[in-house]
């Protein structure tokens, strides 16, 4: 069975939630995102982040991206530091409407 988009974007606010992240502000999942073979590419954080409106802390992305296994539905984070994960992104098709 192989995981949707929308399926992805509920295991990662799943998981989001059961971590904590947001610690109680506005938090929430991309409506656009990216996508190779085996993974999902889903944004996620606060709001201002994720439509461009604020970067302060380097917009949607932050630190790192957040993967989830098209066939397991596995989440995995990657700091941008991580071997190879930057070439990873930047080879992934993206979809939807991305802040400038």
């Amino acid at each position: 069975m192989s995981i949707t988009w929308e399926q992805a974007r509920e295991i990662v606010r799943a998981a989001a939630e059961r971590e904590g992240l947001g610690g109680g502000m506005p938090w929430d999942v991309a409506d656009y995102g990216a996508e190779d073979a085996t993974a999902w590419l889903v944004p996620h954080g606060p709001p201002a982040h994720l439509d461009g409106t604020d970067v302060s802390v380097g917009g949607w992305e932050g630190d790192g991206v957040t993967l989830v296994g098209k066939d397991s539905g596995r989440v995995a984070w990657f700091p941008w530091l991580a071997d190879g994960i930057m070439k990873r992104v930047a080879a992934m098709t993206k979809f939807g409407t991305w802040p400038d």
